[in-house]
């Protein structure tokens, strides 16, 4: 099954990454497949093939870690895109350090790793993904990209408290993903 860990944006977050969202529509002519409001999320970790047999015990060990946790205040920074040389993939934006979130991240690992999952090997980037670039565009495009992620402005006061932290399942479809929570817990 697969599967990952998120927090939401708020709805007044959401609001200023949808306006973000609209400037880079405007200057960017094609080649991106953009990300519906309702699919935007933090992922925290992402677990490719997990085991059904395990939600039980992963939502014990989760359980715990939310009750010792507390809610994390998020602020959104810039835009950005990965990778950041060669052919862009995704455009993102996003979200200032935040020891409480790393604190969450490094949690969710060890409870996953206890029950086989395997570790992260890139370290954590707390970022919303926003748009993924599509795969055959031309080089024209892909300089529109660039610029206009790189001229949108930096986003301010645009910040929000995480107080639920949700695992989720992803079905791919030929639309798209189509994400229904298995569990989400305070924090």
């Amino acid at each position: 099954m697969r599967t990952f860990f998120a927090i939401k944006p708020s709805r007044t977050m959401l609001e200023h990454i949808q306006n973000s969202v609209h400037r880079l529509q405007d200057a960017i002519p094609s080649g991106v497949k953009w990300i519906s409001p309702e699919q935007v999320h933090i992922t925290l970790k992402f677990l490719r093939d997990f085991d059904s047999n395990h939600i039980s015990p992963l939502e014990t060990a989760i359980d715990s870690i939310c009750r010792e946790s507390e809610p994390i205040p998020l602020s959104l920074t810039h835009a950005g895109i990965f990778p950041s040389r060669g052919k862009p993939r995704v455009i993102w934006m996003g979200l200032e350090e935040e020891p409480s979130l790393r604190e969450l991240v490094a949690s969710i690992e060890a409870a996953c790793a206890e029950l086989g999952t395997t570790k992260e090997k890139r370290p954590f980037s707390p970022h919303i993904t926003i748009g993924r670039v599509k795969r055959h565009i031309p080089t024209q495009d892909l300089n529109s990209i660039r610029q206009a992620v790189a001229a949108l402005p930096p986003i301010s006061a645009s910040r929000f408290t995480a107080t639920r932290l949700h695992f989720i399942q992803s079905r791919l479809t030929r639309s798209g993903p189509i994400y229904a929570d298995v569990f989400t817990k305070a924090l």
